[in-house]
């Protein structure tokens, strides 16, 4: 389920969050200038926004998604099943949904929050050990960042497919970030004498 731990908000905790929006926004083959300059301002706009994370956070802890979490919560202790039932129940209902539609008891759900809802039932099919559905959320989600590539590769590692996680990250080695994240993962799967393109 989802984290518990309270977030600390701090001016560290945002620059390491321009380092991932940075990753989504830019190619990794654009001047190192222009990520570090991008990243600067973003990180200044941040700072500017932080007065106000405490209202948005407010609003957000009482959004029909967290009120679905927090049942979803309480049914995991007893049933784990139920719960993740209750979250495939609401994402079914917003999968052709174009605009935001009632889904009693929770409240009024935005189309977007199925992506939300995706990425918590990934997180507990994991936890239950269900990799194959995992995988399969995944895969569905939109765009190819490294790190979603990763958490399919994570998911096809656990289910013993070392072969097929290889193939995959070595097709997405043109989608890697700065960071290289995608070619440190495969260079630790590449036996030495297969070696990287």
């Amino acid at each position: 389920m989802t984290a518990k731990k309270p977030l600390r908000i701090t001016p560290r905790w945002f620059w390491r969050l321009t380092d991932e929006m940075v990753d989504a926004m830019i190619s990794p083959s654009r001047p190192r200038w222009t990520r570090t300059g991008l990243r600067v301002l973003l990180f200044g706009w941040c700072l500017l926004l932080w007065p106000f994370l405490g209202i948005l956070g407010r609003r957000h802890r009482n959004s029909p998604v967290q009120r679905l979490d927090r049942r979803a919560d309480e049914l995991w202790k007893t049933s784990p099943h139920q719960a993740l039932t209750l979250f495939y129940d609401a994402r079914a209902r917003l999968v052709d949904a174009k605009e935001p539609i009632e889904i009693a008891p929770f409240g009024r759900f935005d189309p977007t929050d199925k992506l939300t809802i995706e990425m918590i039932l990934y997180d507990c099919e994991l936890a239950l050990g269900r990799y194959e559905e995992a995988l399969e959320l995944a895969r569905g989600w939109p765009g190819k960042q490294p790190l979603i590539i990763l958490q399919q590769v994570d998911c096809l590692l656990a289910m013993k497919r070392r072969e097929e996680a290889i193939t995959l990250l070595e097709a997405s080695l043109p989608l890697d970030d700065a960071r290289g994240r995608l070619r440190q993962k495969l260079a630790e799967l590449t036996p030495v004498n297969r070696g990287l393109h």
